[in-house]
């Protein structure tokens, strides 16, 4: 009887740990999340360098024509041209604003993390050992998004919005350019008739002053820009990723004491690492209670609009005792506020 028992619970015990063996293993998104994160952080913060741990090098650019590779010292050319690149997702959407949109991963691209390679949009990350990064895009916008490779069901629903896609004419976004300058005609002259040398002169140029806001989406970089920096800079913060630190930091990099004779200390790449420690420990004064950066990033997922605000008024935004500031374009770690 006490054999029986005895068996019985070994084979329980044994089926028990073959169900669990393996199951967190099946898909793992929590490992392909700590890169996207970051990575669609330092996309949307337009940072180059933001994304080169992330990304297996050299990067594969598909299209039509075949494969290119492009290298790490190049990142800073081709970085900004993958951004404004089709996604080949909807009509007219690059692939900065898929990456915007895109948050979390869906249900067939959960299952594709088991094959070890993964298609976000035009996007293509790869398994290296424990490790996902980014390693190839496809930059023409006339292919489908390649996860649904990985699975028939998943495939059968891309063909419907694939046909979707190309059953938009190419040339529909010249419409509404056309009924705008029509609009802007006057009244008295037939929009489909040619006019007078002299009248139809000054409604031409109209068109092309709206067309100068046309470049102005970059406006809205203040607020969103450094909130996906500062989601980038605050998940390397958190896992103690010093070198991604630095790549979100302008040196020489500045400290100054708290008292307003306080001298103004610079400081180079090298030094970045022992003083580092120093300045996550440093009390960010937002209490009566002792408190630390650490602690203050730790709480502070997003950031208020009042933060954000001081970059309109100051230049730069303080969060803290640290001071960010935009850096040719992009938002860097300048200085931080503490005592010797």
């Amino acid at each position: 009887m006490r054999r029986g028992i005895a068996a019985l619970t070994l084979a329980l015990i044994v089926h028990g740990s073959g169900l669990n063996a393996g199951a967190p293993r099946v898909r793992r998104p929590d490992l392909f999340l700590k890169v996207w994160r970051p990575f669609r952080a330092a996309v949307l913060a337009e940072n180059p360098e933001g994304i080169k741990p992330l990304t297996r090098f050299p990067v594969q650019f598909i299209s039509e024509s075949g494969t290119e590779k492009r290298s790490a010292k190049d990142l800073a050319s081709w970085f900004p041209i993958l951004l404004k690149s089709p996604s080949g997702v909807k009509p007219r959407q690059s692939v900065k604003q898929y990456v915007s949109e895109k948050e979390d991963l869906s249900g067939p691209e959960l299952d594709a993390l088991r094959t070890g390679e993964v298609a976000l949009g035009p996007l293509v990350f790869r398994r290296f050992g424990e490790k996902w990064l980014f390693a190839a895009a496809r930059v023409d916008g006339s292919a489908p998004p390649e996860v649904p490779t990985y699975s028939p069901r998943v495939q059968e629903k891309e063909t419907v919005n694939t046909a979707d896609i190309e059953s938009a004419p190419p040339p529909e976004p010249a419409a509404p350019v056309v009924e705008i300058i029509d609009e802007t005609i006057p009244s008295g002259i037939p929009a489909e008739e040619p006019a007078p040398a002299t009248p139809p002169a000054p409604p031409v140029p109209k068109p092309a002053a709206p067309a100068k806001p046309a470049s102005a989406p970059a406006a809205p970089t203040t607020e969103s820009g450094f909130r996906g920096y500062w989601r980038s800079f605050r998940d390397a913060v958190l896992a103690n990723d010093v070198p991604m630190v630095k790549t979100m930091t302008k040196f020489s990099f500045e400290t100054r004491g708290t008292q307003d004779a306080s001298p103004l200390k610079k400081h180079g790449a090298r030094d970045f690492d022992l003083l580092y420690p120093r300045l996550l420990q440093a009390d960010p004064k937002t209490g009566p209670l002792r408190d630390s950066m650490r602690e203050l990033i730790w709480r502070k997922q997003d950031l208020t609009v009042n933060e954000i605000g001081t970059a309109d008024s100051l230049g730069e935004i303080h969060v803290g005792v640290f001071v960010f500031r935009r850096v040719k374009n992009r938002w860097a770690f300048v200085r931080a506020n503490v005592d010797d």
